[in-house]
């Protein structure tokens, strides 16, 4: 029963399974053919239709196909599982049957191997089933994507031939356009080359078109600043531009004179002083700074200023509605070089205000003030200085407190005259009758005011107005909110960096100098000059035995000097003299550069007293100690008596000397450690913007960095690692010259008190830093400043820009020493302050009448003349007012020597302390032992203010002076007298005490020599 269940079972399926197969071997037969075959007489799109239906009809079928497979796969599993049921059943029914007969074994055997392998059959062709199913699957996949493919295919032909016909017409409307364009060409052609070859035979005729009835253009008035900016000679412009021309092709019938040139000169200087002006009217502040040197014996001072400026960037629109922008960061702008009469600070504030002065008349006649309105007087130039900043000199610190106070005078001047006119008639005239009243009381009555000479009343009533309003500015300054009151006294002050520097290497250096006597330790040997060579050289050797020591030699000795700074100065003279004629550079760079290449620079410039040059000086001869001596041995036997002069002889020496072989180390380790540090920090490249008043911080860092060397000298005298620069180098970064750093380590153990003399250098340079930095002090001026008050304020940290100005200009006057100041000042003004973009910018043609016009009434003023004849205006009434004074000098000496000769002289030393012996009288004989027997050793008057001490300078002179007059006395004793032998013709000494001792004579006449 159960075998007969099991057939029906399998043959049920097995129908199943065919079915399912002939009906997938139907469909493909039936969509083969519909897909290979495509109808012919189909369009485009009407082929492309058909085939989207077919593929959305495949993929139905494919989804059935794919639901049949379902149901297979259901089938199957069902087969396996009655598979293993029927197994189950044949396994219990041969327990149940193992007494039975062998006949129902093998029955049962049968049966159930033919039920295996009924099952494998059926599992087997399922399995085709399916495979062919698959493979029936991925056909229509396939076909379903070349009818995708087909279809894009259509689409872009149908895209192409519309686009095709579009550049179809496109091509044709150009065609005939262009053919239009050639017959117009064609019909024109004899006129157009008419025209070209007029255009050619002008270009071949062209003269001058620089000058237009006369007067040279601004086109060419910049071109001759242009040319004698680069080098090129005034009298040499016009043939330079007539030369120009010929090679472009222009012929120029006139030729611009030394003149012309010379006056185009001065209209850049007017158009740089109308552009100051411009600027000073359109910032809100400024600082200014300025420095001097002299130049064959004349004065000179260099003026800078530091403000914001407009951008002169040339606009595409009108200039007058389009006005320039302002920077958001400071400009150095150059005001030219002024020679001063003296040095003095007072002088130089006059210098200050005439040079405002000029820039407000400049600006203030021109048509572009006319045209833009700004305004600019005294007043704005008070209101808007914030500062100045410069070297450290006494005289530069004077001028900046001067210009301080000039700055709050003018303030106050302004806010009184404001006041004054705000105020009605009535109240005028009240404040005029109290001062009138107050002055004539002051002149001692009304009387007395009347009998006064009309000039001085004049002066006592402009006095008396000039106090009346500065009064009444007081008042309302004192009036004004804090805010306002302290935006209008700002006014700071700052010093030049490297100045700081370099006053810090000088210190240091001096109390390593006067470290070796206060310690007790060996010196370096004195480097004396030619002069003095000779006398140190006797007082150091024996050859004098124990002769003493004269006056001139013990002037010697305090007169030369000695260390590591004046072997670099003497090594600077000798191998990069400033000089080229002198010293042995040329040898010195072949030998250097053949050893260690041709990237050598040279030796450093100590000769010019270049900033930094001792230190560097130091770590090259420490780098290359034995290179210098091999040098010198070089030079001394090029010569015919193979011998060193003193100047070798000194570095020679030098550099074989230990305690100067110190020096050198300790100024190279403080040359890589502090100064190559700092200098990167205010004057390396990225710091061009820095604010002087910013660098408080820095200042207290660098001393803190030189106390720290001072507490562990070891952080810069020991290398534990590759990167101990961290700790000792100033900003922490690599050092400048490794190579400086690694032998100076070496020679450190050979020096034993370098150590010492390393904190003594750091000791001296801290003391100094702390000395040169005190505007940064906490509660000082600039610390107390707001942010807003700094930026206002700005100003270079160093004074980089009055050092070059009039180092230039001593360089450019060698060159050419026939030009003048006020030409020298619009050549560098014109190119350091960009005034050729301010001109394009701002121009028209009625500021260039303006300039020119300025400029001619500027050169016929005879300014070069003029301050010529000042300058020695001034020597006469100076040379007069010292020989004035010598003479006055003279006179009172003359008094007190008449006077003290009429003194009498104490006769005891009891009666420095007699009663009536009064301070005047104990001055008036002090007096006559200082003045008349020239005592030098009584102490000054102001060195003793007290009696006592008087007295007791008194006692010890007079006993001196006792001393002296007992010397003179046994020299009187000596009766010379002259006798001549009648057969030597020499004459006889005769001691008058009887006794004819050579060597006393020789003693006596020694002694009275």
């Amino acid at each position: 029963m159960g075998r007969i269940t099991l057939k029906k079972r399998r043959s049920a399926a097995q129908e199943a399974h065919w079915e399912d197969a002939c009906q997938i071997n139907h469909t493909k037969e039936n969509i083969s053919p519909s897909i290979s075959s495509p109808t012919p007489s189909a369009t485009p799109n009407s082929h492309a239709q058909s085939l989207l239906v077919r593929a959305n009809h495949y993929e139905k079928e494919f989804r059935n196909e794919r639901k049949k497979t379902g149901r297979l796969r259901k089938n199957i599993d069902t087969l396996v599982k009655k598979g293993e049921g029927l197994t189950m059943r044949i396994l219990n029914h041969e327990e149940q049957a193992q007494d039975d007969k062998i006949t129902t074994a093998e029955l049962l055997e049968r049966e159930r191997i033919h039920a295996a392998h009924t099952l494998q059959e059926h599992i087997t062709s399922t399995s085709q089933s399916l495979e062919m199913q698959r493979k029936a699957v991925l056909g229509l996949q396939r076909e379903k994507t070349c009818v995708k493919i087909e279809l894009e295919v259509e689409q872009r032909k149908n895209d192409d031939l519309t686009i095709v016909g579009e550049k179809k017409d496109k091509l044709l409307g150009k065609y005939r356009r262009e053919n239009q364009a050639l017959k117009a060409k064609c019909f024109q052609a004899p006129m157009i080359r008419k025209r070209a070859m007029e255009k050619v035979e002008k270009a071949l005729a062209r003269k001058d078109k620089l000058c237009a009835k006369g007067t040279y253009g601004p086109e060419a008035r910049a071109l001759a600043r242009i040319l004698v900016r680069s080098g090129c000679s005034q009298a040499k412009v016009g043939a330079m531009i007539r030369e120009a021309g010929k090679i472009f092709g222009i012929q120029y019938v006139a030729e611009m004179s030394r003149r012309t040139v010379s006056r185009a000169i001065l209209e850049g200087l007017v158009a740089a002083k109308m552009q100051l002006g411009y600027e000073m009217s359109a910032t809100r502040s400024f600082t200014q700074s300025a420095d001097s040197t002299s130049h064959r014996k004349i004065n000179f001072e260099s003026h800078h200023f530091a403000l914001k400026v407009p951008h002169y960037h040339q606009s595409t629109g009108n200039t007058d509605t389009a006005p320039p922008t302002m920077m958001s960061k400071p400009k150095i702008r150059f005001a030219g070089l002024a020679s001063t009469v003296d040095h003095s600070s007072e002088t130089s504030k006059a210098i200050w205000l005439h040079t405002y002065k000029e820039l407000i008349g400049t600006f203030m006649q021109s048509s572009l003030a006319r045209r833009t309105g700004k305004q600019l007087n005294l007043g704005m130039f008070a209101q808007k200085l914030c500062g100045m900043n410069g070297d450290h000199a006494a005289n530069e610190k004077k001028t900046a407190a001067y210009m301080g106070e000039w700055k709050k005078e003018t303030i106050t001047q302004d806010l009184g005259e404001e006041a004054l006119h705000e105020k009605n008639f009535s109240e005028v005239l009240g404040v005029l009758q109290e001062w009138n009243h107050k002055k004539i009381n002051d002149a001692g009555g009304v009387e007395a005011w009347n009998n006064l000479p009309a000039e001085e009343r004049a002066i006592l009533d402009l006095a008396t107005v000039n106090s009346m309003v500065t009064s009444l500015g007081k008042e309302a300054f004192d009036s004004l909110p804090a805010v306002e009151k302290r935006a209008l006294a700002v006014f700071l002050w700052s010093g030049c960096c490297m100045h700081k520097d370099q006053n810090s290497f000088k210190g240091g250096n001096m109390a390593m100098m006067a470290a070796w006597k206060e310690l007790g330790l060996t010196p370096p040997i004195i480097l004396a000059n030619k002069y003095n060579a000779a006398a140190i050289r006797k007082v150091v050797t024996l050859e004098k035995g124990d002769a003493p020591i004269t006056d001139a030699e013990i002037a010697a000795l305090e007169t030369s000097t000695f260390g590591g700074a004046k072997l670099a100065a003497l090594a600077g003279a000798i191998f990069n003299n400033k000089d080229d004629k002198k010293g042995q550079g040329d040898i010195y760079l072949s030998h250097m550069r053949s050893k260690h290449g041709h990237n050598f620079s040279g030796f450093p410039q100590t000769s010019a007293t270049r900033f930094g040059s001792h230190g560097e000086a130091a770590g090259e001869l420490i780098v290359h100690l034995l290179d210098h001596l091999d040098i010198l041995e070089i030079i001394r036997y090029k010569k015919g008596t193979s011998s060193f002069t003193n100047l070798e002889l000194n570095i020679y020496k030098g550099l074989k000397d230990t305690s100067t072989l110190m020096e050198l180390v300790v100024m190279a380790l403080y040359q890589q450690s502090v100064t190559h540090p700092y200098m990167r920090m205010v004057r390396g490249p990225g710091v061009e913007e820095l604010n002087a008043l910013e660098l408080g911080p820095l200042h207290t860092d660098i001393r803190d960095h030189c106390q720290k060397i001072i507490d562990d000298p070891e952080l810069l005298l020991v290398s534990d690692s590759d990167e101990f620069y961290v700790d000792a180098s100033f900003d922490g970064k690599p050092w400048e010259r490794p190579e400086v750093v690694k032998a100076c380590h070496d020679l450190v153990p050979k020096l034993q008190d370098v150590k010492t003399m390393l904190i003594k250098f750091f000791e001296g340079a801290l003391t100094t830093w702390i000395r040169f930095s005190s505007e940064y002090a906490p509660g000082g001026l600039i610390d107390e400043a707001t942010e807003e008050e700094r930026d206002a304020a700005w100003m270079p940290a160093t004074n980089d820009v009055n050092e070059g100005a009039l180092g230039s200009y001593r360089v450019y006057m060698r060159r050419k020493p026939r030009t003048t100041l006020h030409q020298y000042n619009a050549l560098v003004m014109f190119g350091h302050n960009e005034t050729r973009r301010f001109m394009d910018r701002l121009f028209h043609s009625e500021d260039h009448k303006y300039v020119m016009k300025a400029a001619r009434m500027l050169d016929a003023s005879g300014l070069e003349k003029k301050r010529k004849l000042e300058q020695k205006e001034f020597d006469v009434k100076f040379t007069a007012m010292k020989r004035e004074k010598a003479a006055e000098k003279e006179r009172r000496a003359k008094e007190v020597l008449d006077h003290l000769t009429s003194v009498p002289l104490i006769d005891t030393v009891d009666e420095v302390r007699k009663q009536g012996m009064t301070i005047k009288k104990l001055d008036e004989q002090l007096d006559v032992l200082r003045k008349i027997w020239k005592d030098t050793k009584i102490p000054l008057k102001s060195h003793i203010p007290w009696k006592e001490d008087k007295q007791k300078a008194l006692e010890e002179a007079f006993e001196r002076h006792q001393i002296l007059l007992m010397e003179i006395e046994d020299d009187m004793c000596l009766v010379l007298e002259t006798e001549k032998d009648e057969e030597t013709d020499i004459p006889i000494v005769e001691d008058f005490c009887g006794g004819e001792d050579e060597e006393d004579e020789d003693e006596d006449i020694d002694r009275s020599e």
